[in-house]
This record gives C-alpha cells, sequence and structure tokens, in this order.
C-alpha cells in the first residue's frame, strides 16, 4: 500500500500540533516499513500566501500525485480541498473544531466565511474520518452531519523522549505553562492565579515560566503581570523547540493549562509522562480521555489553593505522578500508527471490497 500523506507544513518550528501529528506520523509510518509519499508545498511568503497555498499550489500538487498512490490521507481538513475531484481512497484528520466553534477565537471574516464550507467538503468527501478525542468525535458528528461509523478515535502518540529526570536542578517552586498565547488558552486566569498563591504564600518562592511565542496576547499578558505587581516572578520564556521540551518539563513542579478549549492537549499528557502533575479547569472544553488524570479547579482562587496543596502534600503529589505516568503509557505512536493503517484498509474496503483480500 503506498499512503499519499498530504500536509501543511512538517517543521515543528511552526509551533503547531498539527505541524507535529504530521511529522510523526510521517517518521513512524516509514518505519513500520510502509511507502509514503509526504505531499507538501513551501508556503510563499507574502501576506496572501497561505492562502494561495492553500486554494492553488497545494491542491495542483495533490492532484498531480493522487495517481500513484493507493490512499490518500490529508492531515488537516484544509489540505484536502481536492478531494471531491480524486477517486483514491481517501482519509482526513481533524483536530478540532474550535476555529468554527469557539466565540473568540478572532480568526477573520473570511476563515469563518470559508472553513464552514470546507471542513464539511473534507468530512463529505473523506471515506473515513480520523479524530484524536471521542470530543472532536462528537463535534464532527454533530456540526458537520457526519455518520459516526465514518469516525475512528486515534489518540496522538507521545515521544519515549518524555521521562521523569531525578533531579530538578532548580530553587525555589516552578509553575510552568506550554502553549500558544490565544485569549482561548486562558493564560491571563492563570496569571490571576498566581498573584494570589504569590499573596498568600511567599514562603514557596514561586516562579511562572510561560513558554509560548510572544505574539497574540503577549502584550497583554505582560502588562497583567505588571499591574499585579509580580512582573518579576513571572517570566516570559519565547518558543520552546521540541528538544527542549523534556528538561522543561522536568524543571516545572506544577504545569497548568488553564485553557477554554483544547482538541487534545500534548502539553498534559508530555508533562505527566515526565512526572509533573497538572491541574486545568473544571469547565474547559478538554476530552475526558486526556484530561482523565488532571487535578480540575473552577476558579482562580481554587487553582492557587490546589497548587498549593500539590506542592506541599507529599502523599496527594506522589499519587497524582504515579497515576499521570501510568495512564500515559497508552500513547504510544506505535498503536497510532497501527490503528492508523486500519482506517486506510477501512477506506479502500469500501471502495472495493476485494481489493485487500
Amino acid at each position: 500500500m503506498k499512503i499519499g500523506l498530504i500536509a501543511d507544513h512538517l517543521s515543528i518550528e511552526r509551533g503547531t500540533g498539527i505541524a507535529r501529528y504530521a511529522r510523526e506520523l510521517a517518521d513512524h509510518l516509514i518505519q513500520e516499513g510502509f511507502s509514503v509519499d509526504i505531499i507538501s508545498v513551501p508556503h510563499i511568503t507574502s501576506p496572501a500566501g497561505e492562502f494561495l497555498t492553500h486554494i492553488t499550489r497545494l491542491p495542483i500538487e495533490i492532484l498531480r500525485r493522487a495517481r500513484a498512490c493507493d490512499v490518500l490521507h490529508a492531515t488537516s481538513p484544509v489540505t484536502a480541498l481536492p478531494f471531491p475531484l480524486i477517486q483514491k481512497p481517501k482519509v482526513t484528520t481533524f483536530h478540532d473544531l474550535i476555529s468554527l466553534l469557539h466565540p473568540g477565537i478572532g480568526t477573520g471574516l473570511h476563515v469563518r466565511l470559508l472553513l464552514p464550507w470546507l471542513f464539511r467538503l473534507a468530512a463529505r468527501n473523506s471515506d473515513r474520518v480520523i479524530t484524536p478525542s471521542t470530543q472532536t468525535k462528537d463535534e464532527v458528528s454533530e456540526h458537520l452531519g457526519i455518520d459516526r461509523e465514518r469516525i475512528r478515535v486515534i489518540p496522538y502518540g507521545i515521544s519515549p523522549i518524555f521521562k521523569p529526570i531525578d533531579s530538578r536542578g532548580h530553587e525555589g517552586t516552578n509553575i510552568g505553562y506550554v502553549g500558544a498565547l490565544l485569549p482561548r488558552k486562558r493564560v491571563d486566569f492563570l496569571i490571576r492565579a498566581f498573584h494570589s498563591l504569590m499573596e498568600t504564600h511567599p514562603e514557596l518562592n514561586p516562579r511562572l515560566r510561560i513558554y509560548g511565542s510572544r505574539t497574540h496576547e503577549y502584550q497583554n499578558l505582560l502588562r497583567l503581570a505588571e499591574n499585579r505587581g509580580i512582573s518579576g516572578r513571572v517570566e516570559f520564556c519565547g518558543f520552546a523547540p521540541d528538544r527542549d521540551l523534556p528538561l522543561m518539563y522536568n524543571s516545572m513542579d506544577v504545569l497548568v493549562l488553564p485553557s477554554d478549549w483544547e482538541g487534545f492537549g500534548f502539553p498534559i499528557i508530555e508533562a505527566q509522562r515526565c512526572g509533573v502533575p497538572v491541574v486545568i479547569r473544571s469547565d474547559a472544553r478538554i476530552s475526558p480521555e486526556i484530561g482523565q488524570c488532571c487535578i480540575k479547579v473552577d476558579s482562580e482562587e481554587e487553582m492557587s489553593n490546589k497548587i498549593v496543596q500539590i506542592l506541599t502534600d507529599t502523599t496527594m503529589r506522589d499519587h497524582i505522578i504515579r497515576e499521570g505516568l501510568e495512564y500515559t503509557r497508552r500513547f504510544t505512536w506505535k498503536r497510532a500508527v497501527e490503528e492508523t493503517v486500519k482506517v486506510y484498509e477501512e477506506a479502500v474496503m469500501s471502495r472495493n471490497p476485494r481489493t485487500l483480500s
């Protein structure tokens, strides 16, 4: 079976979970001996470059190379634009529907108008749809009108580079955040909770380290920390490349992901794999199988209190760490690839039942 793997981008330096998914899936399919044709084109460096790439250059490249593939896999719905013109078995991965459903996502008008059409086109012209969580499966079924029988839930894998390191080698207490500085990530919630912790438990000598590109809400968050008088204890560390992530997680005593909404939440599983407790909000839209071993809080005050409890209650902390380490063993790329290949086979069989017999 020759797999045409369609990727918007495979460079993890773009800092997206989708890029990581495409790269890891391609690498592990090849490691397992599958023939993979990675279909991707460089982006045009101009104001409209990304739009032109998605609308013209990438679709043309897909149409040119589709004939030589047995199955095509769009690793995101925006890369499935030419699927109605292709008669080969087709699979699309939907990572989340945040850009469609979140009221404060902040996307441009043309994107908000185009995405619903593009997402439905991708879903309805795919023989099978993959989602990383049951939450996204439910959203795709409900909002795109896709038969649940065509949707397969395959969680992402987590690299074995994520593991506990014996000595964290730092003084005081490090509270961490990893992710984009977008409004829906609610880093402001975390900063206010950290301010409460600073006021009530200065003896913990806490520091808040925020890892994410200094874009989007960065200036607002910087001002918030300054206005609260805690800028000296809040460090904006910038984007963390993959090679630095294991040491970065291991430098934390607690990871906090205060998001409104996550499609999967890589930092949750990666931190737990490194033996780091994770705190999330109770009202966050995070799939239950991802947030299962997290500490959940209802307010900024409760977040502050739970962080203190995790830091000071050794029995509780050890239990959370053990539970997270045990649970995250199921998230492997080997398992993800095996289940993805089964989906390819289903897509091929749906077109021609005798093909794989």
